[in-house]
């Protein structure tokens, strides 16, 4: 789950920078938000790995989220 949250992570922050094609970018924010809202468990951990200020770690700044609810 970790490589989970790692790999859209790095998506993310490319999308950002401009670098993924558009339709790229929203097949893959489909994909992993699909798949976020089906595992109960991805989102206890997503929470548990951005708390405080872990969510650094993930290239986000505060109050940015990966996924949407």
């Amino acid at each position: 789950m970790i490589d989970f949250f790692n790999i859209c992570a790095e998506e993310h922050y490319w999308n950002s920078k401009e670098r993924i094609e558009k339709e790229v970018w929203e097949a893959w924010s489909y994909g992993m938000n699909e798949w976020y809202n089906k595992i109960e468990v991805l989102k206890l951990l997503w929470r548990e790995e951005t708390a405080g200020e872990k969510y650094k770690s993930y290239y986000l700044k505060e109050g940015d989220n990966l996924f949407i609810e």
